[in-house]
């Protein structure tokens, strides 16, 4: 007789659930997925048919639920040092809130009609109240120019953002002559 099959997690999003069944598959539990195919065509249906659900042999149930509800936080800090979450410089609490320029953006976008990029962020810790910038620097660890220690790709890449901001004032500059242009032929 097959063992049965009882679920240990609901997601509601592929993703999730593709993710616990690695981990559970890392740990040597079998896991299958239920509505896995209805969801990831028409992801639209998850909450109506209750998502997707990890399944398990029931022998195992209690063992995947503990492995599942487990906090990695402190194994991953120790394997990849640079994916820790911002921490405050004044007290170290891990409770920071990101602060993004979009307002100002989005009301000087409608003032000119032209959607307008927002670079940099800065942070506050929700603790006590701390505020600092982040790094303007997309890729802070780029090398001076004219060494080429990087990828041909993330060199190009951090070049590109860089000069964004030039071609965007470029475009700008052209659509403001363009419209001018037309108001004065027209007249």
């Amino acid at each position: 007789m097959a063992a049965q099959l009882v679920p240990v997690l609901q997601c509601r999003d592929l993703q999730e659930a593709q993710l616990a069944q690695g981990k559970l598959a890392s740990e040597g539990i079998a896991a299958f997925l239920e509505n896995e195919y209805t969801v990831g065509l028409v992801w639209t249906w998850s909450n109506a048919i209750g998502g997707v659900r990890v399944l398990v042999p029931e022998a195992r149930a209690d063992e995947a639920r503990a492995l599942l509800a487990a906090d990695a936080a402190s194994q991953v800090e120790a394997l990849f040092p640079t994916a820790v979450p911002d921490r405050c410089p004044a007290c170290g609490s891990l409770a920071v809130s990101r602060r993004r320029r979009v307002r100002t953006a989005a009301a000087l976008a409608l003032l000119v009609y032209v959607p307008l990029p927002v670079w940099g962020a800065s942070l506050s810790c929700d603790a006590c109240g701390a505020r600092w910038q982040l790094p303007s620097e997309p890729f802070p660890d780029v090398p001076a120019a004219g060494e080429r220690t990087l990828p041909r790709g993330r060199l190009f890449a951090w070049w590109f953002r860089r000069q964004i901001p030039w071609v965007m004032l470029v475009l700008l500059a052209l659509i403001v002559f363009g419209m001018t242009y037309e108001y004065a032929r027209r007249r």
